[in-house]
């Protein structure tokens, strides 16, 4: 049966009903006369918008509803296939056809036959294989549905269902709620995944046969469902301020415990606050930063929470009106771009530090607890992202670009091993193709770019096992441990209603005037993202050298003040900072840019290699290292430690001959045609100098020697 030749009987109802009926009103318009034909019209008009209003009798595109409102839409579904030709004909072929049901579920659409024995076994699709569909019309008064839904588009293939609908709601979800065996196309070995079903053939059933000794078999699996990972970050930034947020007290790290505190921040009865100008400032510089929207008129509240590390049991911090809202930041993951929106940016004070005495230093093993208020008050602004993050790498490229950002605007050192960098981790799992968001578990207690990416990971495997054993996610905070590798449940998530904000009277609210935004904003430096480009398009750099030298200012600026003082090749430039230079900062503990070699010498090292007065490798060498420890100059280190580079052919002319007398089978090789054992020359040569010899003017008396 060729189905798209039958004709939708239920559309030629709805085209006689109107055919008959304008018929009428026509006929009774012409004999009839007075109040008839208003009713008649009246009547008429009621009828046609009803049929082609409630019946949605029209062609079109239907958005398909899911969701558990949507669950269980009885349907009588047909499967057929479509091909795309190479010269773009569309070709239907049909290779039978079978009652069923459709029942559309939240994670997709799921198919069943209404009898297992005469056709394909259950199907099921995720939503984002479905591809449209195309309803040609209902008819409410006997719900008969006709259209095409169309199944994983791909490669000019077409999986289609014809669906008419079925009378019975009761007799659909009956159907709909059959489970059937796992379909395998044919085709295909049952260790091979397909993405979607290959074309179904109706399968006659066998021929009796003698009835097998059951066995028992192994019961296949269900196929588990994708999730999606959904990933949000709060970064809290403590500010690069000489004071806390609203007292005199002193912020520097690592002081003695307790000894940075004053009456206002450990809320001692009858002080008052007041607020830290340079804090509100530098919150603002980050927000345009982020291209945010600076709100007019912002205010202080108290969010209140009894923890040990809260002197006042209420923190400073803003609830409904920001400082800032919106913007985005743009960040490379592996060579692609890609942004993440920014929900909100505000400021609030720090709170004290627990320590816990103990094994491990976690509370659940501490034998005691004790608490350093230094850190109470310090300016803490928040960057909380829009949840666009999908895996852990995007996290981590994005955090690792925000601190890049916050240290070329100079508000903070950023270090998360001293915690003036903070990051927690929201995160849930959701169907794929799923919009709404799953319970959400918050991470804390991260402290390298590594444990966030760590974190992210096993927070996702151990989400995905207990939705694939069904079991329920909490909404909870949870802990990272950095020797397991794994995060720990700590304490049940409040909500924003659990710490009963209140604006504080104690603080006036913030109206940054425009003028004070468009000085801010004149003073932002090259930001990174601007900065990496024009190394790319201006010096000729790789973008992955870009990014290495971007990724801190200092070494940035060095490096421009380094191509200066050289006058030319760039590239050459950037090696000593990406390469040699990396790997003393990395030993010290520094930054390239801070090892004791300046932007001046960094350049008269490349002119010496270029002169031919040391060899490259003698200059990464014993020469950088002696210039680092003596703070000399590179030309008075050779100068004083007899390294200059040997280039006189008569003085290697000898050593040259010493190597190939020592190496006659060598040398035996070199003639009989394997030119690259001369290398194992060069080297030896290279060694009888210390190094010092040229390595390009050995190579030539050595071709030029065994040439002959």
């Amino acid at each position: 049966m060729n189905l798209f030749r039958r004709r939708l009987w239920g559309d030629r109802v709805v085209l006689i009903i109107v055919a008959l009926a304008t018929a009428a009103v026509v006929y009774v318009y012409q004999t009839r006369g007075g109040e008839v034909r208003l009713y008649i019209l009246t009547g008429w008009s009621l009828m046609v918008a009803w049929l082609i209003g409630f019946s949605e009798l029209r062609i079109g595109r239907k958005q398909l509803r899911r969701g558990r409102d949507a669950m269980f839409l009885g349907l009588a579904a047909f499967v057929g296939e479509e091909r795309i030709d190479p010269d773009g004909e569309r070709r239907r072929g049909w290779t039978g056809a079978a009652p069923g049901a459709l029942a559309f579920e939240p994670h997709g659409i799921r198919w069943v036959p209404k009898r297992l024995d005469e056709g394909p076994e259950e199907l099921s699709f995720a939503w984002s294989d479905v591809y449209t569909w195309r309803l040609v019309g209902v008819i409410p008064f006997v719900w008969r549905a006709s259209g095409y839904l169309l199944i994983s588009n791909y490669g000019g293939r077409e999986n289609v269902f014809h669906i008419h609908g079925i009378r019975s709601w009761r007799h659909a979800v009956r159907e709909a709620a059959i489970v059937g065996p796992t379909l395998v196309a044919r085709g295909h070995s049952e260790a091979e995944p397909q993405s979607q079903p290959a074309a179904l053939a109706w399968v006659p059933p066998p021929p009796p046969e003698p009835e097998p000794v059951p066995v028992e078999q192994p019961q296949e699996k269900e196929k588990a469902p994708a999730f999606e990972p959904v990933i949000g970050l709060e970064c809290h930034v403590e500010l690069a301020t000489h004071s806390k947020m609203f007292c005199g007290c002193p912020t520097t790290f690592g002081g003695a415990p307790n000894t940075q505190v004053c009456a206002v921040c450990t809320g001692q009865p009858g002080t008052l606050p007041v607020p830290n100008r340079r804090a509100i400032e530098e919150t603002l510089r980050i927000a345009l930063a982020l291209g945010s929207t600076v709100a007019p008129r912002s205010i202080f509240h108290r969010k209140n929470y009894f923890y040990p590390d809260m002197p006042k049991n209420y923190q400073v911090s803003q609830y409904d009106i920001p400082m800032a809202s919106g913007g985005e930041l743009a960040f490379d993951v592996e060579g692609d771009r890609r942004s993440t929106r920014i929900h909100r940016v505000h400021l609030e004070e720090d709170t004290g530090k627990t320590l816990h005495a103990g094994e491990g230093g976690r509370i659940g093993a501490a034998e005691h607890a004790s608490i350093d208020y230094n850190r109470a008050g310090i300016p803490l602004v928040e960057i909380v992202s829009e949840a666009d993050l999908r895996t852990p790498e995007e996290a981590r490229a994005y955090l690792t670009e925000m601190r890049t950002l916050l240290l070329s605007l100079g508000v903070s050192n950023v270090r998360l091993e001293e915690g003036s960098l903070r990051c927690d981790a929201n995160v849930s799992l959701r169907p794929k193709g799923a919009t709404e968001f799953g319970v959400k578990t918050e991470i804390k207690n991260m402290n390298s770019l590594r444990s966030v990416q760590r974190a992210i990971e096993f927070e996702i495997e151990r989400q995905t096992r207990l939705l694939e054993r069904g079991e329920e996610i909490l909404q909870e905070t949870r802990h990272f441990d950095e020797e397991s590798g794994q995060t720990i449940g700590g304490r049940s998530k409040e909500y924003s209603a659990d710490y009963r904000y209140f604006p504080d009277p104690d603080l006036v609210p913030l109206e940054p005037s425009p003028s004070l935004l468009s000085e801010i904003r004149g003073t932002l430096p090259e930001l990174p993202s601007r900065r990496r480009a024009r190394f790319v398009s201006e010096f000729g750099l790789a973008p992955a050298d870009a990014r290495a030298l971007v990724v801190s200012p200092g070494v940035a600026d060095a490096f421009q003040q380094a191509v200066l003082a050289y006058g030319s090749s760039p590239q050459l430039v950037a090696r000593w900072y990406v390469g040699e230079l990396a790997q003393l900062a990395n030993e010290r503990g520094v930054e390239a840019h801070e090892v004791g070699v300046s932007p001046e010498r960094v350049a008269e090292l490349q002119r010496l290699v270029d002169d031919g007065k040391i060899s490259l490798s003698m200059a990464k060498g014993d020469v950088l290292r002696r210039v680092v420890e003596t703070g000399r100059s590179p030309g008075e280190v050779v100068a004083q430690s007899g390294l200059s580079q040997i280039s006189d052919t008569g003085e290697l002319g000898g050593i040259v001959e010493e190597v190939l007398e020592a190496n006659p089978e060598i040398v035996q090789q070199v003639r009989g045609g394997k030119t690259g054992a001369i290398n194992a020359l060069v080297g030896d040569v290279m060694k009888r100098t210390k190094g010092q010899a040229n390595a390009q003017v050995v190579r030539e008396l050595l071709t030029h020697r065994l040439g002959s």
